[in-house]
């Protein structure tokens, strides 16, 4: 299983998960960048299918994905999970994020395992839960 982050997220801290998650071998989980895979400004209709196909998952601070029906029809034809990330209205301090991410990375490791895609998941700066959206 391969979970995406977009490039909206640092790559130090990408890569600083990376090498948290390879602690764990067994577990199955690689992280990835979007940009380093893809390219950066690869456009969403791109990369969309290409993760789809290999089971993966993206973290997403991009929510305009879930407002543009033609990406989010995109998303749930080739049946990709997602988590999108939104910021408070002040922005992310670059520590509030990375707790922010911490906080919730085994429930995104254990969805993203486990739940059946396409699905999209919400995950605010103020509440305590990841929050399922529907996928319509």
């Amino acid at each position: 299983m391969k979970i995406y982050f977009d490039e909206n997220f640092s790559p130090h801290f990408i890569r600083g998960l990376s090498h948290i998650q390879r602690a764990q071998p067994n577990h199955g989980i690689e992280v990835k960048s979007i940009k380093e895979v893809f390219g950066g400004g690869t456009p969403d209709e791109e990369w969309i299918p290409k993760i789809a196909q290999q089971h993966g998952v993206v973290v997403t601070q991009d929510l305009k994905i879930r407002r543009l029906r033609h990406q989010w029809e995109l998303c749930s034809q080739y049946k990709l999970g997602l988590f999108f990330i939104k910021p408070p209205k002040n922005g992310w301090s670059y520590w509030a994020i990375v707790k922010r991410i911490i906080n919730f990375w085994q429930q995104i490791q254990s969805i993203s395992m486990r739940e059946r895609k396409p699905f999209a998941y919400i995950l605010s700066a103020t509440k305590s839960k990841l929050e399922k959206l529907d996928n319509k």
